[in-house]
This record gives C-alpha cells, structure tokens and sequence, in this order.
C-alpha cells in the first residue's frame, strides 16, 4: 500500500470533452498509466467508446490494491467488455513478493 504525502487540487478535462475541443474524431491507441485512475479516465471517453472512436486502449492495470479505492484489472476489463474490447495481451508484469500486482494491458476493440 502506498501513503500519500500530499495532494493536489489540477485542472482536468474528460477525453470526450478535450476531443471535441480540438476535433479529434478517431483515436487509433490511447495509452494511459495516470496511477490507478485508468477506469475514471475511461468513463470520461463514454461517447468516443459508445461511438467505436478508439482502436486500441493501453492501460497500466493492477492486480492488487496499490492506492486506496482504485479499481483492479477486473474492473476495467469488465467496463471495457461492455464497449466490446477484449484483452489481447499483457507486458511489463510486475510482481510484489511474488504475487503479481500490475502490468500494462492491450485491449482490442473487436471488430
């Protein structure tokens, strides 16, 4: 488990919102590792998603609890099924006494 030692007020934007902006209408690969807030990031994509707008999606998935209250791989994986995503393969595992606690995850937007 990870402490915080201090936080931050930032500004943000959802991907929809900042695409419609600078008219992006098709992402080929979005690749996130923003620290355990992948599956926020990618409800702010909900009309690019629903729209089919994103070919490839690579995220930074845990296995196990790093931050408090993120979600896990499941959770994402469960999320982007629904959008009809589909993992294709994981790289950059890393483990924690020997138990598997993140990697980075390819899903594939089936066709």
């Amino acid at each position: 488990m990870v402490t915080t030692k201090k936080s931050l007020n930032v500004s943000s934007v959802t991907l929809d919102n900042y695409c419609d902006i600078n008219n992006v209408v098709h992402i080929d690969i979005l690749q996130m590792d923003i620290q355990g807030v992948e599956l926020e990031a990618l409800k702010g994509a909900n009309k690019l998603l629903l729209k089919n707008k994103i070919k490839m999606i690579v995220a930074e998935v845990e296995f196990r609890e790093l931050y408090k209250n993120q979600p896990l791989y499941i959770d994402v994986a469960i999320y982007l099924r629904a959008y009809g995503y589909s993992l294709v393969g994981l790289y950059d595992l890393q483990y924690i006494n020997g138990t598997l606690s993140w990697a980075d995850a390819i899903f594939l937007l089936d066709n």
